[in-house]
């Protein structure tokens, strides 16, 4: 009965495991609630969102209608670092992705140059023929890179790749463009890191995270500046009044009213005895 269907996904929700709805999944296949189901087994099963648990997710649940999402979540970290040697990579590396026409279009699009260009107010794409790619829609755009490109819609910023099609949704009131598989974007305030699936990797909780310089970034905080690496760790306390970033391998930092020089391994090569270096 339906009262039954009812009570026994409540039953499920509550128990909130991958397991129990893995076998549900298995036990239920006519159950008006198996797709949700099936959603919560995805989303269990990805918790880091890497690429070893989604290959494991494809494996144990093959029938799920979230593998589509899970192969294509692969190819983005996969070609992190975007380049047609790289998508020749994937394809030699994982013969069995299901979407091999997308893949060889991604392929031959990979070295296609797309510029920029105006009409109406608005911003698209043209090759370097002038054979418009993406339709002027955008009210900002910024040159592809790593085969995503900034772009805004009204007052949000989000990405799409060279199909025109959105990969990371308009959410971001500033941002930058990709470079080495990440980008550094700001919502609500804050600054944080996200990969190319939109995971974040430096969590939002910065006032600014300037470029990353070998996988280095002067960043600030409510309680000061201070440096974090490409994977959100904090290299230093946050307890500098002033830094700049590093130029020829050294950083300028304040603090208690006097400056100090340290080199990318955080060590003081100039002590805070000076009230002004340069």
């Amino acid at each position: 009965s339906q009262s039954f269907q009812i009570v026994l996904f409540q039953e499920l929700i509550d128990k909130d495991d991958l397991t129990a709805y893995r076998n549900f999944v298995k036990q239920y296949p006519a159950h008006p609630n198996k797709l949700a189901a099936e959603d919560s087994v995805y989303v269990k099963s990805i918790q880091n969102r890497s690429i070893q648990e989604y290959r494991n997710f494809i494996q144990q649940n093959p029938t799920n209608q979230n593998v589509g999402k899970a192969w294509r979540s692969i190819y983005k970290l996969y070609t992190a670092n975007y380049s047609a040697k790289i998508i020749q990579d994937f394809k030699q590396q994982f013969p069995e992705y299901p979407f091999k026409e997308e893949l060889q279009q991604d392929f031959n699009l990979a070295n296609e140059l797309f510029l920029p260009f105006k009409k109406n107010g608005l911003w698209g794409f043209m090759n370097d023929s002038g054979t418009i790619k993406i339709s002027a829609q955008f009210t900002f755009v910024e040159s592809f890179s790593e085969g995503l490109a900034l772009v805004g819609l009204e007052d949000k910023l989000g990405y799409i790749d060279k199909l025109g099609d959105v990969v990371v949704p308009f959410e971001f009131e500033e941002a930058y463009s990709f470079k080495n598989g990440i980008a550094i974007v700001g919502k609500n305030q804050h600054f944080g890191v996200i990969n190319r699936v939109n995971r974040s990797v430096v969590p939002f909780k910065y006032d600014f995270i300037e470029p990353f310089h070998s996988n280095i970034a002067l960043a600030a905080s409510e309680l000061g500046y201070g440096f974090i690496s490409s994977a959100g760790k904090e290299l230093t306390s946050f307890d500098f009044s002033y830094a700049t970033d590093f130029y020829e391998g050294y950083a300028l930092v304040t603090k208690g009213g006097k400056m100090a020089l340290l080199d990318t391994s955080f060590q003081v090569i100039i002590a805070f005895n000076y009230t002004k270096l340069s």
